[in-house]
């Protein structure tokens, strides 16, 4: 072939790594192959200084885990991908991995945990929100909560919680889960008006799961707050207070005239509350109200003939209307056993005033009757002589 300038050599388009190049070497003009001078080029440490790059595959480095994309002094100033995920491998062996993908628009990180370890470092978000922690979450320090918080399930609470809520306001629950202020006055039902009696008992109400306890004051309900200021809320006289009185008799009572009347008296009581026993016979009602009141007495006839015998009721003083009960005693059976009935009156009522008291009173027509009382034994306890039960309705 004769010599030729390079300039007038055929241009060739189709290049291939045995393809050979002209190089000279230590003042000797040598050849090399295509294929040598593009393994030698990407051995070498060399910059990229063109304005573009472009590549149609994947790049990977040389050496795996040695090689940094960027430096704090030179870094990329952004970095832009198409689809995919960011994969990042753990520096041990074996732990897990991290992705970080763009689902719909939503950030997903995959990994073991998440951790801002500078001091004073934070998430700000400037809108949306959180929506899901899977697992536990562990706050240290204060949390400042600006709008609502939207609970599903139990929280629970160590130390102090400080919530600014309004005088006389009970919050409940609205159909959007969220909490509405409604006066504690619509509440109640309607007509309730207040009281005037001072009944200062210890009143526990259960309104489903909320437990409420206060001072009951007449028809109003009295609660004590943190600062020692109280607050009522009204009952009115629809609110009944459980009142009652088991009170009985250990003594056996002797009729001590024929044919005339005779209180019954009581001197031991079992419970009583709004209700009770005065000068051994007066049972006397704290408040005006419809009362339920019964009575047994064990009358016993020691005579061998047949007696009769009457008990009623008297109303402050008064015989209560229609009230009295007629028994017919046989004779006893013999000189050692006396016969003996039992007598029961029971009858509702209305105590027109507070303090009003009713008794019972009995006669018969020989002195040989009486309400007896049995001492018992190791085996049967003893027996009252009369037993009075009352309560209010």
């Amino acid at each position: 072939m004769a010599d030729k300038r390079i300039t007038e050599l055929n241009l060739h388009t189709s290049l291939e790594l045995s393809d050979v190049l002209p190089v000279v070497n230590s003042s000797e003009t040598k050849k090399v192959a295509l294929g040598g001078v593009n393994t030698f080029i990407r051995n070498q440490d060399t910059p990229l200084t063109a304005s573009g790059i472009v590549v149609s595959d994947d790049i990977l480095p040389q050496i795996g885990a040695d090689v940094t994309l960027g430096s704090i002094e030179r870094p990329f100033k952004e970095l832009f991908l198409q689809s995919g995920s960011i994969h990042i491998e753990s520096q041990q062996s074996g732990e897990l991995t991290v992705d970080i993908v763009n689902n719909l628009g939503n950030l997903d990180i995959s990994s073991g945990g998440m951790r801002l370890v500078e001091p004073g470092n934070s998430f700000i978000a400037e809108t949306g929100s959180f929506q899901y922690i899977s697992g536990s979450m562990t706050q240290v320090g204060d949390y400042l909560r600006i709008g609502n918080t939207i609970s599903t399930g139990s929280t629970d609470l160590s130390g102090s919680f400080t919530a600014s809520l309004q005088e006389g306001y009970i919050w409940l629950g609205d159909s959007n889960n969220r909490s509405t202020p409604t006066p504690s006055s619509s509440l109640l039902p309607d007509g309730l008006v207040s009281g005037s009696e001072q009944i200062d008992i210890t009143q526990t109400q259960n309104y489903g799961d909320v437990m409420i306890t206060g001072s009951l004051n007449g028809s109003a309900l009295t609660f004590t707050k943190g600062d020692s200021s109280t607050f009522d809320i009204e009952l009115g006289n629809d609110f009944v207070q459980v009142s009652y009185l088991s009170t009985y008799s250990t003594s056996s009572q002797q009729l001590i005239q024929s044919g005339a009347a005779q209180v019954a008296t009581f001197d031991s009581v079992w419970a009583e509350s709004g209700i009770h026993v005065v000068n051994g016979s007066e049972l006397t009602f704290d408040e005006a109200a419809a009362y339920e009141f019964k009575f047994i007495a064990k009358v016993e006839n020691s005579d061998n003939a047949v007696h009769e015998v009457w008990f009623w009721v008297k109303y402050n003083g008064e015989n209560f209307p229609n009230s009295a009960t007629r028994m017919t005693l046989p004779p006893r059976k013999n000189s050692e056993e006396t016969s003996s009935q039992l007598m029961t009156i029971s009858i509702t009522g209305v105590a027109q005033n507070n303090g009003d008291y009713i008794e019972l009173y009995w006669t018969g027509d020989s002195t040989l009757i009486s309400l007896h009382a049995d001492s018992g034994n190791t085996v049967v306890p003893s027996s009252p002589s009369i037993i009075a039960s009352l309560i209010r309705v």
